[in-house]
């Protein structure tokens, strides 16, 4: 029909810059920045952490059209401050909550998942060599490959989903 081609949302044309920075000059202290290639996702992301930043007066962003994949982020900051070196922290500073992020998902997907005998403080002794609980009918839950976390392992214990009749 009448839309783009999908290459044309990520890839940059010759002479192309990611970013265009233009100085508003109806607000003091303010910025205009045209990201190309990207959308709503990392605009918002952008926006989310300039605001946490008590230096920056007003941080927002618009998308122009739902067909053309760019974004143009508005930043308005303190006179001791630019708007460039504002929008160079929060990417900094968003990168860096990112990794953490990532590393967190990582332990959290990869590490054995339930409830642990030493938080539940039932007595129950957890095994690192074998990464099964040491008590009768309990093992990890879900079974995947055993890492360390903390040097904890946690377990569940698995019962039978209904009683006997």
């Amino acid at each position: 029909m009448n839309a783009p081609p999908t290459f044309e949302s990520f890839l940059l044309y010759d002479g192309e810059k990611k970013i265009v920075k233009e100085v508003d000059t109806k607000v003091t202290n303010a910025a205009i920045f045209t990201v190309n290639k990207e959308d709503h996702t990392l605009g918002n992301m952008i926006r989310n952490q300039l605001l946490k930043d008590p230096n920056v007066l007003f941080a927002g962003y618009k998308q122009p059209h739902p067909l053309e994949h760019k974004f143009e982020l508005r930043i308005q900051t303190t006179s001791d401050y630019t708007p460039q070196d504002a929008l160079t922290n929060s990417i900094t500073d968003l990168l860096a909550e990112l990794s953490l992020f990532e590393e967190r998902f990582k332990n959290f997907y990869w590490a054995p998942v339930g409830f642990c005998h030493a938080r539940l403080g039932d007595g129950g002794i957890c095994s690192p060599v074998t990464a099964t609980c040491l008590e009768k009918n309990a093992t990890r839950w879900p079974r995947i490959k055993p890492r360390p976390v903390a040097s904890q392992w946690t377990c569940q214990t698995i019962r039978s989903p209904r009683p006997p009749i």
